[in-house]
């Protein structure tokens, strides 16, 4: 999310609360009663935008096209080029190389006649076979009113879940690959649309959030539609969680604002233990850094990425252990390898950037981004 894109948001919330408050003086007008249920569908579906006279005022134009190639020389020779290759099958731990043989039969042969070490196909070689029947078409597995902003899989692989902008939560069983729906519900306190949904390490549980002061905590296999509210904070504005996750046991929550705050919610004492100022901006996405659940990065729409330690951490006076700047726009997602050293990101400058978070951006660097 995007600090002009947070503020649209609210207003767009605004001009349909307005039209829901004024519902009963439209009938009382000769409007039929569900105008302002049937436009505030509309709103929701995407198919009608509001535009108001400050429109121009969060207009952003695109970004231009990228002409040039990056500099990948660093990239080129790191590790992470080399076990890419080894997982796409282009390349063998053992012998360096890979079959040129381009029919799996002629493949099958030669490993009969032990042309291959210990007559068996290496990684590479069986990564080239299913790179070739592995699916590779897009498949349309099922339709929903509203666009879909959310989508993501349980870490076992066996849970597809998707959020839309109709207000429905639906969750699919991908352990099969028959995608097959087993829930689906309307969401609570929606607004604009569902923002972010999250599984629990265990998969039993997941929470969404929205534009509300509460993210919402609902249980996967449990045939009730019981979606138990989680307060960040008492608040009469408009607030939103663009970024959620669970710690690694699964007792925490970590979610990131458009207030420009971090927040920490403990299940186990039901409230919000941490709140601390992290951005200038919105907070678009945060992310621990491995399963301690100590060191969290966090990205804002201020284009900078900070890195925090909750061991040494002031409440009072909260400062980050490190920052990464080098992007030129707002932070739109960061993901951790899960080994205490290295990060991804992605930004509005349409650009992915691989960071070594024990390597951090000088001040001058941060001014300069």
């Amino acid at each position: 999310m995007g600090s002009y894109n947070s503020r649209r948001m609210a207003d767009e919330d605004s001009s349909i609360s307005h039209s829901d408050s004024g519902s009963d003086s439209d009938s009382e007008q000769g409007l039929p009663h569900n105008y302002a249920h049937f436009l505030q569908s509309l709103v929701n579906s995407g198919q009608v935008h509001i535009i108001t006279n400050d429109y121009d005022s969060y207009y952003s134009p695109p970004m231009p096209k990228i002409t040039h190639r990056p500099n990948t020389t660093t990239l080129d020779s790191s590790e992470f080029s080399f076990i890419t290759k080894q997982a796409a099958g282009l390349i063998d731990l053992q012998r360096k190389y890979i079959s040129k043989e381009k029919n799996i039969t002629n493949m099958l042969q030669n490993r009969e006649r032990g042309m291959y070490t210990n007559n068996n196909f290496s990684r590479g070689n069986k990564c080239k076979i299913f790179n070739r029947y592995l699916p590779n078409e897009m498949s349309v597995l099922g339709d929903c009113i509203g666009k879909v902003f959310c989508g993501i899989f349980s870490k076992d692989g066996n849970c597809f879940i998707t959020a839309s902008q109709d207000r429905y939560i639906r969750l699919h069983n991908s352990g099969d690959g028959s995608y097959r729906l087993f829930k689906s519900f309307r969401a609570r306190d929606v607004g604009w649309s569902i923002i972010d949904v999250a599984f629990s390490p265990d998969r039993q549980h997941f929470v969404y959030s929205t534009w509300s002061s509460s993210l919402h905590l609902c249980s996967v296999n449990d045939d009730s539609e019981h979606q138990e509210p989680l307060s960040l904070l008492n608040t009469g504005r408009r607030f939103c969680v663009f970024s959620v996750v669970f710690s690694s046991d699964g007792k925490e929550l970590l979610g990131g604002a458009n207030d420009g705050c971090l927040y920490i919610y403990d299940l186990q004492r039901h409230g919000s233990t941490l709140k601390i100022p992290a951005h200038e901006y919105d907070v678009n996405s945060v992310v621990f850094a491995d399963d301690s659940s100590h060191i969290i990065y966090s990205g804002g729409d201020d284009g900078l990425i900070k890195v925090w330690d909750r061991r040494t951490l002031d409440e009072s006076q909260p400062k980050s252990v490190g920052i990464l700047a080098g992007h030129m726009d707002g932070i739109t997602f960061i993901d951790s390898r899960g080994d205490g050293r290295h990060l991804i990101s992605n930004s509005k400058d349409q650009s992915i950037k691989l960071w070594d978070v024990r390597v951090f951006s000088g001040r001058r660097r941060q001014r300069n981004r």
